[in-house]
């Protein structure tokens, strides 16, 4: 398999999508479960998921306070 057919592979194999889809069929060692023996899902939100709107100010100056230099080094503030 050339390179470029690699990639495209692992591009579409690790899709939010797929993964869910994964996951709801069980195939997932690592599920977890609450008290009451129900799934909690792993791939719950996916594109929609906004850190922004999930945590409040507070969680985010935090987060940013204790990652200041890994974040800084990604870009990511």
């Amino acid at each position: 398999m050339d390179i470029t057919k690699k990639k495209n592979n692992i591009i579409q194999t690790t899709k939010f999508e797929n993964l869910n889809k994964l996951e709801d069929e069980g195939k997932f060692k690592e599920n977890v479960f609450n008290h009451k023996n129900k799934k909690i899902k792993f791939f719950n939100k996916g594109p929609r998921n906004n850190w922004e709107t999930t945590l409040s100010k507070e969680q985010q100056h935090e987060i940013e306070k204790i990652f200041k230099v890994e974040m800084e080094e990604l870009n990511y503030i």
